[in-house]
């Protein structure tokens, strides 16, 4: 399996020893090292991946004993549980867990708990849980471990964030894969069950986004880039819905395309796949035995893509089918004298390479591209490459001198009927037989007309 994402190419790493409370309105406001200049410590295998929730849906499901208190949003709020002695009553942070948050936020009909935070807003609150420890698997909180006093004192109850089972979506519908070909024209459209005003679509580069347009109070800015001149805006009228064209498309297109709406604080993607990307070797090549020959598969289109797994499947009559990466690493170590070792090796660029042509190398050359993501799950395309290796042995002159030395059989038509192979005339090319050879006999009556055998050995005469 081959992965493209944002940790696999080189490139800067913006900040580091990031520090928010969580009141802040823009990363860069919280505390930080200096832009771009990093420990060489922070590589990019600490490289941090968000996953956003929305704020706002109906799932909160309180019960007779559980539910949430000063509750800024629909998802979150203080923690509390009724006791018949006292109440309802706030449950003690001390060593509260992730897997506690998980079982208090289903228990409130929530899908899962998101995290627990910190209310800077400090309140006499009277509890009625301590010591909670959950495995996480249970259903209730009255079903973990805890307990209903506490010889610590404790100040700070526990304020939890769940997760939504359906998020409310005001997006009816948005293009997410696209396939075109090059010089071709697509459409991309997203439907809304609202008027926007204001949106920005980009394209993502492995680098940094790159904004294609700009729409502000329903007046177009395009920004100065190579798509400037080949996007048509359309359906400009009907504010809910956003959609443009893309003309004279080239595989340098080929990738992820942003749309996002600063009002309903929504993002969403569309990938645009260009089928014929791929330059490949022709579908029939010719080679001699002992020849040299280098086969070459150019997917590099498929690098701009982001957050997409790439499985890719090499077959040749030498190794059968199996996965490019076991290629690389393990049949061509073991197997040294059949294919070399490529000078360098890409797996968007895989390559064969044959320096001595035998007979055995005769035969198909495939390359199978599987792509799909963990994060667009509705992304599935596939692309199969294949070409004919045709291997053709030298020609070697029979003449009357050496039919006896190729020949399996020789039998004359007067004495024997029937030959076995077809008759030919001597000094007419054919490939030489390496099978075992019987002398019958070297000497013939005159006007004899012989029928003499040649094995071609699975090869195409010349």
């Amino acid at each position: 399996m081959y992965t493209v994402n944002q940790t696999f190419y080189h490139r800067r790493i913006g900040i580091a020893n990031t520090r928010c409370s969580g009141n802040e309105h823009h990363i860069l406001s919280c505390p930080h090292n200096p832009v771009f200049r990093i420990d060489s410590s922070c590589s990019h295998r600490r490289d941090v991946f968000l996953r956003c929730l929305c704020s706002d849906c109906d799932d909160y499901t309180p019960t007779d004993i559980v539910r949430l208190a000063d509750r800024p949003t629909p998802i979150s709020g203080r923690l509390e549980v009724f006791s018949w002695e006292g109440g309802w009553g706030g449950v003690c942070s001390y060593d509260w867990t992730e897997w506690n948050s998980r079982v208090a936020c289903r228990q409130l009909g929530f899908r899962d708990g998101a995290r627990a935070y910190t209310n800077t807003r400090r309140q006499s609150v009277t509890f009625a849980l301590f010591n909670v420890r959950c495995t996480g698997y249970e259903s209730s909180l009255l079903h973990c471990s805890y307990s209903t006093s506490s010889t610590q004192g404790c100040t700070d109850p526990i304020y939890i964030r769940c997760e939504c089972s359906r998020c409310p979506n005001s997006l009816l519908r948005e293009p997410q894969q696209l396939d075109a070909t090059t010089q071709s024209t697509q459409t991309f459209e997203w439907i809304f069950d609202q008027n926007i005003n204001d949106y920005e679509i980009a394209f993502l580069t492995q680098k940094n986004p790159n904004t294609l347009f700009y729409v502000r109070a329903g007046n177009v800015v395009k920004e100065n880039t190579r798509f400037k001149h080949r996007i048509r805006l359309i359906n400009v009228d009907n504010r809910a819905t956003v959609a443009f064209n893309l003309t004279n498309i080239s595989t340098t297109d080929m990738g992820v395309f942003l749309l996002y709406v600063q009002q309903l604080l929504l993002s969403s993607k569309a990938i645009l796949i260009v089928k014929n990307f791929a330059v490949v070797p022709d579908g029939k090549f010719a080679s001699q035995v002992h020849e040299s020959v280098s086969f070459g598969w150019h997917l590099t289109p498929l690098r701009q893509l982001r957050d997409v797994e790439l499985d890719i499947l090499l077959t040749t009559p030498a190794t059968g089918r199996l996965h490019l990466d076991y290629y690389y690493t393990h049949w061509l170590p073991d197997n040294p004298g059949r294919h070399s070792i490529p000078q360098q090796r890409d797996y968007l660029h895989p390559t064969v390479v044959i320096d001595d042509v035998t007979v055995s190398d005769a035969g198909r050359y495939v390359i199978e591209v599987m792509l799909t993501s963990s994060v667009h799950r509705w992304l599935n395309a596939s692309w199969r490459f294949s070409t004919t290796l045709v291997v053709a042995a030298p020609a070697e002159t029979i003449t009357s001198t050496t039919a006896d030395y190729y020949t399996h059989r020789i039998n004359t038509v007067a004495e024997h009927g029937s030959p076995n192979y077809t008759a030919i005339s001597t000094g007419q090319p054919y490939a030489k037989c390496n099978g075992p050879r019987t002398q019958e006999s070297n000497t013939y009556p005159t006007n004899t007309v012989i029928t003499l055998s040649v094995f071609f050995c699975g090869v195409i005469p010349l």
